[in-house]
């Protein structure tokens, strides 16, 4: 998943100034983009 890579990110720059954007090229489009809303 994302998860290592948005916290380390987050622990620099706030959540509130993030966008994300996924490719489905492996079929994880749709996990990442939830973990991300979390």
């Amino acid at each position: 998943t994302v998860i290592p890579m948005l916290e380390a990110v987050m622990a620099v720059v706030p959540a509130e100034k993030l966008a994300v954007h996924f490719h489905d090229t492996y079929g994880q489009s749709l996990s990442n983009i939830l973990v991300s809303l979390q």
